[in-house]
């Protein structure tokens, strides 16, 4: 890793955001904004860059600027072009009160900027924790009342917000400071931990059930971590300290707590011991992190202030000896100047766009193939892998061979023989051939087979049935039933 080298002489070139889109990655992040201690700047930069930007920072403006949202509410993506500010706090008769208002900005028209959404949250909260998955938003503490356990969740597809069906069996801390919280997507399951007591739980998405958690961990204060954890391999928890600059993790396979520097984070910027240092950590993959971090120093004797983006490569292994070693080192780190008097970074995320899932555009192959995905009757979309349903940030594969975990194509093999370099509409059964799956004879496509319905008809319709669009205007149903079969 080589020692960051700014350019100081000539003009400064800036350069606005961009507006996270569908189509790549990004980190979103919002700051205080230079211009009033109660307006909010939003800023994107690529999530992915491939060298170290040796030669001097960007410089960066926001993609926009807002008067309306409360610094205290909490910041999350969710769906395919939205982000939402949720909660805060406004002043009423001279107090700080909670409000229960959720902001929206639609990516598809950024020219309408932030507005209060059409619904809100249940209860009032400030000071509360946000987990997004399986595309809802779910709200923990931030109540006024700190024996109040209630939890909701939002769904920005169905445009409502519900209590959890199931509440958590105790009271957590109503501050977001006095517990920790980890989304393991993988196994669709919520960590909630308290951080004055060995309280913890897990919500499982898929049943709608807390369980109390089987590891009895102390988080406090021993290991001073708080807030959302970056996951790592869905097993590993990463926290970084803001006082002592230390990476903090938790290993749920192992059942210990490591810790350790990052190296080469001084190579980076300036850094000074013991002092807060505005950061976010963030997932980017299942072996590395994203510090997003505001340097301690002006940058070049002005008031403009650096912020960085620095990917840390995160490694555990065992030494002859039976001992476990936590390693962090990084691997590459990009530069960002903000405007001039900037100097609180609040909080980021990840936005994930379509394109880094792997979407292709539709084809024709055989329907019956396809289990719809249960209760999802929005967002349904044919891919050259099979049925794709918009999840989160970008497509999700469900139901077809040649299909991964995130719609990518795990190759151009045929469902039906199992060979590649042919289609399942090109195959026979084994072979490739001009052959009809439906009758099996040759000469003529599926859906021009005379069995079942020739030409542009549709297959049988049926009250539990999906419909989607195919190519020049043809339309194919799907059952429920199907599900059941395979």
């Amino acid at each position: 890793m080589e020692t960051r080298v700014f350019v100081t002489e000539g003009p400064r070139k800036w350069q606005k955001s961009r507006v996270p889109t569908q189509h790549g990655g990004y980190i979103c992040f919002r700051t205080v904004s230079p211009a009033s201690n109660s307006e909010t700047d939003f800023y994107t930069i690529p999530l992915y860059f491939a060298n170290n930007g040796v030669g001097g920072p960007v410089y960066l403006k926001p993609f926009f600027r807002s008067g309306m949202i409360p610094l205290s509410s909490t910041f999350v993506a969710a769906g395919s072009s939205s982000l939402f500010c949720l909660g805060g706090t406004e002043e009423r008769q001279h107090t700080l009160k909670p409000i229960k208002q959720i902001y929206r900005f639609d990516t598809r028209y950024p020219n309408r900027g932030w507005h209060v959404h059409d619904f809100h949250m249940l209860s009032r909260r400030d000071c509360h924790a946000t987990i997004a998955m399986d595309g809802k938003v779910f709200v923990l503490g931030g109540l006024e009342c700190s024996d109040d356990s209630r939890a909701e969740f939002f769904d920005p597809i169905w445009d409502s917000s519900l209590p959890l069906p199931q509440q958590l069996p105790s009271p957590l801390p109503s501050n977001s400071d006095k517990f920790a919280t980890a989304a393991l997507t993988d196994s669709k399951r919520i960590l909630v931990a308290s951080c004055i007591s060995e309280e913890a739980y897990v919500y499982h998405v898929m049943t709608e059930e807390w369980e109390e958690w089987d590891q009895k961990v102390n988080f406090f204060p021993k290991n001073p971590v708080r807030g959302e954890a970056a996951v790592l391999r869905n097993t590993t928890l990463c926290w970084f300290n803001e006082y002592d600059h230390v990476l903090h993790a938790y290993d749920l396979d192992l059942k210990m707590w490591l810790e350790c520097p990052i190296r080469g984070l001084d190579e980076v910027g300036s850094q000074v011991p013991g002092q807060f240092l505005w950061c976010s950590l963030l997932s980017v993959d299942c072996d590395c992190l994203c510090l997003l971090w505001m340097d301690h120093s002006y940058y070049s004797n002005t008031k403009l202030r650096t912020i960085h983006c620095t990917k840390i490569s995160v490694s555990i292994k065992a030494d002859a000896w039976g001992t476990y070693l936590f390693d962090a080192s990084v691997i590459s780190s990009r530069s960002y100047v903000l405007e001039e008097n900037c100097s609180t970074l609040l909080d980021a995320l990840v936005v994930l766009g379509e394109g880094d899932y792997g979407h292709t555009d539709a084809v024709d192959v055989p329907r019956t193939r396809c289990a719809p995905v249960q209760g999802l009757t929005k967002g349904l979309r044919w891919g050259s892998s099979g049925f794709n349903s918009r999840r989160g940030g970008g497509w999700v594969g469900h139901g077809c061979g040649g299909i991964t975990s995130g719609g990518a194509s795990s190759g151009n093999a045929c469902f039906k023989c199992g060979e590649t370099g042919h289609m399942a509409r090109d195959c026979y059964q084994g072979g490739r051939g001009n052959s009809c799956f439906k009758c099996g004879e040759t000469g003529h496509m599926a859906r021009d087979c005379s069995q079942g319905g020739g030409g542009n008809s549709s297959f049988k319709y049926d009250e539990n049935c999906f419909q989607g669009g195919g190519r020049a205007g043809r339309r194919y149903t799907f059952c429920r039933a199907l599900a059941q079969r395979f």
